[in-house]
């Protein structure tokens, strides 16, 4: 998986747009919200973490590695730029 983006923001814009908070997020997972941010990140739990977060928001998991992107109207679509 390519972790060349910034999972933090990436998460940061899709709960922007996503009726579910961190906390609510953090609680499906069962993990505190420092630790999610802490998970997204790391090398050992990253892509693990990517899949649960992008299944629980019901996103793409390839959203967090530049796939797809929010335009202005708030809709996730594909990013033709690769």
């Amino acid at each position: 998986m390519n972790n060349d983006y910034n999972r933090t923001q990436l998460l940061k814009t899709a709960l922007e747009h996503s009726t579910i908070t961190i906390d609510e997020l953090s609680e499906r997972l069962h993990l505190t919200p420092i630790l999610l941010y802490h998970n997204l990140e790391s090398e050992e739990q990253g892509e693990n973490t990517v899949r649960a977060v992008a299944a629980t928001l019901g996103i793409p998991v390839s959203y967090f590695e530049g796939g797809f992107y929010y335009n202005e109207r708030g809709q996730l679509v594909p990013n033709d730029q690769k």
